[in-house]
């Protein structure tokens, strides 16, 4: 098999696991936002004419993206090269227009969790690195079932905390591994 990064982000930070085939390789919680943009990116551009909010939002997305491939890289220097990274993604469509994210509260925590797993995604690719995005749904599904007793290895050797952020990084990381073959680097 191979060595994978998985990644389970929050508003303004996400969890990363790092797997070889089913050995744990590490695990960190990674700030993406430095202070340089707000966390909740859509509830600080509600407060500022529609104009600003979409440079917000962009400028959000360019920040997290830079900071984001800043942590992978550092990953990668400490744990050495990886096959493929894995993001756990929501289960949610959002709209791309600003305005439509902001007419709704619930549309705009949504759209917050996308920026940060777009960001991630957007960095390995700028590194060059295969990512794939697997739907919260599914992780949870393969968390309680297939890769149940794989993820609870894991935590034992990982040991406290150990919690539903870490497992379903976890299980990207493991999807990413499986979903890309090492000689051709393409979904096998």
């Amino acid at each position: 098999m191979s060595r994978a990064l998985g990644f389970c982000s929050r508003t303004g930070s996400t969890v990363a696991v790092a797997v070889d085939d089913t050995s744990l390789v590490g695990r960190w919680m990674l700030d993406l936002t430095e202070g340089r943009v707000p966390s909740q990116v859509f509830h600080a551009a509600a407060e500022l004419p529609m104009a600003e909010a979409e440079v917000l939002g962009g400028r959000a997305l360019d920040v997290i993206t830079e900071v984001a491939a800043r942590r992978i890289r550092e990953l990668l220097a400490e744990i050495g090269p990886v096959d493929a990274i894995g993001v756990v993604a929501g289960d949610r469509p959002v709209p791309e227009s600003v305005s439509a994210i902001l007419a709704s509260h619930v549309l705009m925590h949504a759209a917050e969790g996308q920026i940060y797993r777009d960001a991630l995604l957007d960095a390995a690719a700028s590194l060059g690195v295969p990512g794939i995005e697997l739907a919260r749904k599914d992780a949870a599904a393969r968390l309680a079932g297939d890769l149940a007793a794989t993820i609870l290895a894991l935590g034992v050797v990982a040991g406290p905390p150990w919690r539903k952020e870490h497992k379903l990084a976890a299980v990207a990381a493991i999807s990413a591994a499986t979903a890309f073959t090492v000689s051709s680097g393409s979904p096998g």
